[in-house]
């Protein structure tokens, strides 16, 4: 610092230019002259990043309105099947004691989109054995007799876009990999389980959907938060 003292102002000025943003930050610190040229290098810089970031979320919303355009009326297609949905549908698909295994898996999947993948994370998939069977329905009628369960089906139109994509993701694992939850093959065994799977197939057409909407929401949250932090900070350094 000593031989960079003997410089002019000018030269020093140079010098500067080549530090990184964290070295002028300490350097601004030092003595009243670097703070000036500090600040001012910095404030250079925190305004072309504040253009910068400025430039992409403007591309970001608008490309976010055009996907938001498009999709909208997917998203309201889906959100259909979900308006006024009976509570009688829990009811009926719970007077079962031994149901078919098809209502079992729908039922499941509806426990799985509101309570996440481990609401019946102690009744393993492979383990097949009657008592098994029995207790994860027991478990999965008790989880949809409760008053909060209730309340998100039959306000679905509304809770859907709370759903985690984790859980959608879980869901549609369970229905890819099980040849068997069909409408057609519901609509034999069980009505009531036919009902419940097109509630639980528009609440993953919704959730899959709406999940590109909510990346570009989050991106464009983060631009938000890092312009506000760098106009504060140019403010700072007048």
């Amino acid at each position: 610092m000593n031989l960079i003292n003997t410089l002019s102002v000018e030269i020093q000025f140079h010098l500067f230019e080549f530090l990184p943003s964290r070295d002028l930050a300490q350097v601004r610190g030092t003595c009243k002259s670097y703070k000036s040229i500090s600040n001012y290098i910095l404030k250079q810089r925190s305004h072309q990043a504040i253009v910068k970031l400025s430039q992409e979320y403007t591309h970001l919303e608008s490309s976010f309105e055009e996907i938001h355009t498009e999709k909208k009326p997917q998203l309201n297609h889906f959100r259909g099947f979900l308006r006024a949905i009976p509570a009688t549908y829990l009811s009926e698909a719970s007077w079962y004691t031994n149901p078919p295994k098809e209502l079992m898996t729908v039922c499941e999947c509806l426990v799985i989109l509101k309570n996440g993948q481990d609401a019946l994370k102690a009744f393993s998939a492979e383990n097949s054995s009657t008592t098994a069977s029995d207790l994860k329905w027991a478990e999965i009628k008790r989880q949809m007799s409760r008053y909060d369960f209730k309340t998100w089906f039959v306000n679905l139109r509304k809770t859907v876009d709370a759903i985690p994509i984790d859980n959608v993701k879980q869901v549609q694992h369970i229905i890819m990999y099980d040849p068997m939850i069909t409408y057609e093959r519901l609509r034999d065994v069980s009505m009531t389980g036919y009902h419940l799977l097109i509630i639980v197939a528009a609440c993953l057409q919704y959730g899959t959907i709406a999940q590109d909407l909510k990346l570009k929401q989050r991106e464009m949250s983060k631009l938000q938060r890092q312009m506000t932090v760098l106009v504060k900070f140019n403010k700072y350094l007048q």
